[in-house]
């Protein structure tokens, strides 16, 4: 079965990955830590520039009083939060990797951030570089490589995929799996144009920064190193027999980065693929992906809930933006939110606000975006 679906960092919104991958690239002479750590600072002001340039010219354009909708601009979906003593909250699902036409937001993103007084994200990745002690985090330390924990043919083959990449070097022996496969999402987006340097998530930071707002943490770079670190090594281990498995991944992985993008601009809800052919995994495996969907998404999914609560009740209009995945479905954030008895209306074209409330159904999510679980499709 081919893969269909997004797995890991990207599709589940860890942020602080993206970080790590900034500026990575091969050095002549390898050194015993991943080139992250030697790098970051010039390549991150780099990328950062260009994107900047970009965010600059797209910012002087939506200063006037009225954005004209036009072929270019998308309609991403931003919801209203509120509770019966008018305490407001904004939310808006992100997406890590992008394009420019991240940067055509309409009309009812300038209404919605330009009434708020701070801007929250998942953590905010303009504080500053990498330490080595936050690379450890994600190596090895016990004298022993991947080769030690994955099966040659699964190595020979996910170096394949991602040795054509500047990102790449053999440094990653040293490295666990997550990073690997996230490496591998990353080279499938560069492959169709996506990048970290039109990512949401730094497009509104650089808005923020511009307009004077505070840049609020829901988590932080430091809780998002622990959530990938600390991912048990079955599951890592999986992960990447996946990526193994999957032919043509970045083909494959190319395709449904496309369409989850796409369905962002639209608005549109990111269907749930039910392709994943279960019986094609164990007992034990399943388990192993059950757990995998509570660490990256439904766990955190209660914590966000939580922030977003505090956010409503603290006497200013905050703008949260976190990962798409983590608004949908009856574990995400907008049914957590409804069954705490808060409001969500829908923003939409002209700054017309859809009342969803009403329309709710017994057991349904007034909010249409599908649940996002990343999931593991067997590949054949």
């Amino acid at each position: 079965m081919k893969r269909k679906k997004i797995v890991t960092a990207v599709l589940a919104a860890v942020m602080a990955v993206s970080v790590i991958f900034t500026g990575c690239g091969k050095n002549e002479e390898e050194s015993s830590l991943p080139p992250v750590v030697e790098n970051n600072k010039t390549s991150s002001a780099e990328s950062e520039m260009s994107a900047e340039s970009s965010v600059q010219s797209a910012s002087s354009s939506q200063e006037s009083s009225e954005v004209s909708y036009n072929s270019n601009t998308i309609t991403p979906m931003i919801c209203e939060i509120s509770d019966d003593e008018g305490h407001i909250l904004y939310t808006m699902g992100t997406i890590h990797l992008a394009d420019e036409n991240a940067l055509n937001m309409p009309d009812y993103f300038e209404t919605a951030f330009n009434a708020s007084d701070a801007l929250a994200v998942e953590c905010n990745s303009k504080l500053g570089g990498i330490d080595l002690m936050s690379v450890t985090k994600f190596m090895y330390t016990d004298k022993t490589t991947i080769r030690d924990h994955v099966s040659a043919e699964d190595y020979d083959k996910v170096v394949n995929v991602v040795k054509d990449s500047p990102l790449y070097t053999q440094v990653y022996d040293y490295v666990k799996p997550m990073m690997w496969v996230s490496l591998a999402e990353v080279c499938a987006a560069s492959k169709i144009g996506l990048s970290e340097s039109y990512g949401v998530d730094n497009l509104l930071m650089d808005r923020a920064e511009k307009s004077g707002k505070e840049i609020l943490e829901v988590e932080g770079t430091e809780k998002q190193f622990a959530i990938i670190a600390d991912m048990p090594d079955e599951i890592q281990n999986l992960l990447f027999h996946e990526l193994a498995a999957t032919d043509d991944y970045l083909n494959e992985m190319g395709k449904s980065l496309d369409e989850l993008y796409k369905s962002w601009k639209s608005g549109n809800a990111v269907e749930d693929d039910n392709s994943l052919n279960e019986e094609s995994f164990t007992d034990e495996e399943k388990q192993l992906i059950d757990s995998y969907y509570n660490i990256m998404l439904y766990d955190r999914n209660e914590g966000m809930a939580d922030k977003a609560e505090e956010y409503l009740h603290s006497g200013q209009t905050v703008f949260m933006a976190v990962g798409l995945a983590h608004f949908g479905g009856e574990k995400g954030i907008y049914k957590l939110l409804e069954n705490r008895g808060y409001k969500v209306r829908q923003l939409s074209h002209g700054d017309a606000v859809k009342d969803l409330s009403s329309v709710i159904k017994p057991g349904e999510s007034s909010v249409s975006v599908s649940e996002t679980d990343p999931a593991i499709p067997r590949a054949a």
